[in-house]
């Protein structure tokens, strides 16, 4: 893991646990996550189609018994995750990790 990534899943972890903001995540989600996790965090469906058993729906039981810097990690770990990581710093992050906790089903 590159120095970077580690910085980012430490500061991502550290604002992330009761600091988020999930009014701001939400605005910041619609913009850069719906278009492939859809607006409820169950995924559209070409991309519950394309990853079929791999994808987790954001509100399910799996994902929100994660915590936040397991969150963080399954985030980073994503090849499509790449290009937003670099636009998204460490605190829209943690806001946007707030907003997925409200997904809960």
């Amino acid at each position: 893991m590159r120095t970077s990534a580690i910085i980012l899943t430490l500061a991502v972890s550290s604002y992330a646990f009761g600091a988020g903001d999930a009014a701001k995540g939400k605005d910041i989600y619609l913009k850069k996550c719906k278009s492939c996790h859809a607006e409820d965090g169950a995924g559209t469906p070409a991309m519950q189609k394309k990853y079929a058993d791999k994808w987790k729906a954001l509100g399910g039981k799996e994902v929100q018994a994660m915590n936040d810097a397991a969150i963080t990690k399954a985030i980073e770990a994503v090849t499509n995750h790449k290009a937003l990581l670099k636009t998204t710093p460490a605190a829209e992050l943690g806001d946007i990790i707030a907003h997925i906790r409200t997904l809960k089903k």
